[in-house]
């Protein structure tokens, strides 16, 4: 229940941060009084435009799991294994639907591989460099490597980190390739902070 919670809970707070200019109002409501707790939690909460974000999902699991491991360091390290993969795994599927929906989209290109968004799913003009499905290239080629690894004779956690290391560049270098407007742009987009964090505990 823990983990339902954190997800849903830090993937909606993170996609209204990263649409800032869009949710900005709800939080400025509430802050100046014109708006009670319960109205900022029900518009937070309970809403017809359920748009979350998978990077946040990312990290209110990873918060709750490095909580509930944070003394078992073997555990933990077995457990990355596992579960980078199988994240991987569901990425792609949500990279496709992203695609197809245009949650996850490039900058303008004029590139022969640049997509025409102005479709039945999805109304964004112009052709756009079709970011999602770089994210799904490089999220197989990812898998690739965990195979090559997966019967190898070496230490817990050393896939799960070069997996984790991998989506944390994946991320940093592909978010200078999107079109979505973000909170952070100025200085760093919201998801490049999360692939810093991601590399950092790779490293570490």
């Amino acid at each position: 229940m823990s983990f339902t919670i954190a997800i849903f809970f830090f993937a909606r707070l993170f996609y209204m941060f990263s649409a800032w200019r869009d949710t900005k109002f709800g939080f400025q409501s509430f802050l100046s009084g014109n708006a009670s707790l319960m109205e900022f939690l029900q518009n937070f909460f309970i809403t017809d435009n359920y748009n979350l974000s998978l990077a946040g999902g990312i990290i209110g699991f990873a918060i709750v799991f490095f909580w509930k491991t944070r003394d078992q360091k073997n555990v933990r390290e077995r457990y990355l294994d596992a579960i980078v993969p199988s994240f991987l795994i569901a990425s792609i599927v949500g990279y496709f639907g992203a695609f197809l929906g245009g949650q996850i989209y490039g900058v303008s290109s004029s590139l022969f591989f640049a997509v025409d968004y102005n479709t039945k799913y999805s109304s964004i003009p112009g052709k756009l460099f079709p970011l999602a499905i770089l994210y799904i290239l490089i999220t197989i080629g990812l898998l690739v490597v965990w195979r090559k690894f997966e019967n190898k004779n070496i230490p817990d956690g050393y896939v799960g980190n070069i997996l984790l290391g991998g989506i944390g560049v994946m991320l940093f270098f592909g978010e200078f390739l999107s079109g979505k407007p973000d909170m952070f742009e100025i200085f760093i987009r919201l998801n490049q902070l999360v692939g810093i964090c991601f590399i950092i505990v790779a490293i570490v």
